[in-house]
Order: structure tokens, then sequence, then C-alpha cells
């Protein structure tokens, strides 16, 4: 009977061991598998991040060039205006001079 109750005991311990390997073993392919995503994830986020930086460089080149291209617009109507302006006076001007010389 003693060896019965040796035998049983020494059975659970060998279950109770290989039960704590196997929960070893899950335990680390947990970890394994949380490592892997926690990888993934900090690698989707930083593409989104250098994503989002290139869309707002981008946003900010175009907003720049339509900014240069206002202001090119607007100082060439400003000198056509000026031309506009100064175009009935030039005969006057060169009558000026030409009598100024004579």
């Amino acid at each position: 009977m003693l060896e019965n109750a040796l035998k049983s005991v020494k059975e659970a311990e060998e279950k109770a061991a290989a039960a704590m390997r196997e929960a070893d073993a899950q335990a680390a392919a947990i970890i394994e598998e949380a490592k892997a995503k926690a990888k993934d994830m900090k690698d989707e986020t930083g593409q989104k991040i250098r994503t989002q930086k290139e869309q707002a460089e981008e946003e900010a080149r175009q907003m720049s060039e339509n900014s240069l291209k206002e202001a090119e617009a607007s100082a060439q109507k400003e000198a056509d205006a000026l031309r506009q302006l100064v175009e009935p006076k030039r005969e006057e001007a060169i009558e000026a001079v030409i009598t100024s010389l004579v």
C-alpha cells in the first residue's frame, strides 16, 4: 500500500512537472508572439508617421508654389499697370530728351 501511495505521488509529481514544462513553453510562445506583434505595430506606426510627414511636406511645398505663383501674377499685373500708365507719357519723354539734345 505504501508503494502504491509513493507511486501515485511520483506520478502526480511527473504530471505536475510536465504541466509546468507545457505552461512554460506556452508562456514563451505567447511572449514571442507578443514581441513580434509589438515589432509589427512599431514598424507600422513608423511607416504611418513617415507617410504623414511626406504628405505634410508635399502640402507645404504645394502651398509655397501656389503662393509664389500668386505673388508672381500679382507682380506681373502691377508691372503691366505701370507700363500702361507710363506708355502715354513715353512720347513726351522722348521728345523732351530730343529737344534737350538739340
